[in-house]
């Protein structure tokens, strides 16, 4: 299960990468991802909680700016947050 959590996460991520400006509610996410709604709900939630997704005051899912614009400032920032990701995807695998 954790690894089907892991793999779906990174899914999700490789998404919002691929398409900078992704903007997604949960009933899209699900149509494009073809989740459950509450493990989509879920999902999304944890990549909010790890910092990689913000939630608009609309409902839709989108990437916190700090992953799109990294400056020199914040380049070490950003690699540690790029290697806690791993980390974060277990501790989220071990709540489903």
């Amino acid at each position: 299960m954790r690894d089907i959590v892991a793999s779906r996460l990174q899914q999700i991520r490789s998404e919002y990468l691929s398409m900078p400006g992704l903007s997604l509610t949960v009933p899209q996410a699900r149509r494009l991802w073809g989740f459950e709604p509450e493990e989509c709900s879920a999902l999304l939630n944890a990549l909010v909680e790890a910092r990689f997704l913000s939630e608009t005051g609309r409902g839709t899912y989108v990437r916190r700016q700090e992953h799109l614009y990294a400056t020199p400032r914040r380049d070490a920032r950003v690699r540690e947050l790029a290697q806690r990701q791993v980390a974060d995807d277990d501790r989220i695998a071990g709540y489903f």
